[in-house]
């Protein structure tokens, strides 16, 4: 690191860093929320390889929190699965599943591992198009298109978030603020004025990304707006501005 970033030995910030493994992705976000809620995580240092692979089809969640005596830690979060492929390739992976299976594959199983095969045929695929300078773009979308879209599109559906108790919270991807309140209570929506996420303030419109921790903001005098059915995503957060709004016609 300090040749290939010319740094000097006392620029390093993170000399000391921890691997955390766990069963699945879920519980990858439920730790990150964990460590997040028991040391500050620094600005700009987290990065979600989870949702977003790397192209050797790398995955793991990436921070750097403030630990003991001020000190800044690495912290790096994946599935033993994940650790496997990273520690060894897809090949090691495969290998894994091979041996684990030998003493009979049940039908389950065994669709498991096809359906990884497609995965990793993809990637590969995916990869060597991308190295190739001469390929088109169009080119590159034929064969990206040729992955099932639950694989192309693991997480497009949720984005993961905490509270600061680490309290973790699932919501559809390009949920707003107020949809965060209002999935908690519905008074807290009522009354929601912003957030402050990652310790910045932020506004009603803003949308969440993997790894936010939010802590809402509320004044007693604040009160739903009908602008605020623009940027809400929640079915949960429309229905209870619109039951407000309803109410407050009926007492005019």
């Amino acid at each position: 690191k300090m040749q290939s970033q010319k740094l000097q030995f006392d620029d390093i910030q993170d000399l000391m860093a921890f691997r955390i493994l766990v069963s699945d992705v879920a519980q990858c976000y439920q730790a990150l929320g964990i460590v997040h809620s028991h040391w500050a995580p620094v600005q700009g240092r987290f990065k979600d390889y989870i949702a977003l692979p790397k192209p050797n089809g790398y995955q793991s969640l990436h921070t750097t929190v403030t630990g003991p005596e001020g000190k800044r830690i690495e912290v790096q979060i994946r599935t033993r699965t994940m650790h496997r492929i990273a520690e060894g390739g897809i090949a090691a992976h495969w290998q894994y599943k091979q041996q684990s299976g030998s003493g009979g594959m049940s039908s389950k199983e065994g669709k498991g591992m096809v359906e990884d095969a497609k995965h990793f045929t993809w990637l590969r695929q995916l990869v060597d198009s991308v190295q190739q300078q001469s390929q088109s773009s169009q080119e590159v979308a034929r064969t990206s298109s040729a992955v099932p879209k639950q694989d192309l599109l693991l997480f497009d559906s949720e984005v993961f978030c905490f509270s600061p108790q680490g309290q973790l919270f699932a919501l559809p991807q390009g949920s707003s603020v107020l949809d965060f309140a209002y999935r908690i209570h519905s008074e807290l929506g009522n009354h929601c004025v912003g957030a402050k996420v990652n310790g910045k303030m932020v506004s009603l419109r803003y949308t969440f990304q993997n790894g936010d921790t939010v802590e809402i903001v509320q004044n007693s005098n604040q009160h739903p707006q009908r602008e605020w059915l623009d940027f809400c995503r929640t079915s949960k957060a429309k229905s209870r501005i619109k039951s407000w709004l309803s109410a407050q016609q009926r007492d005019e």
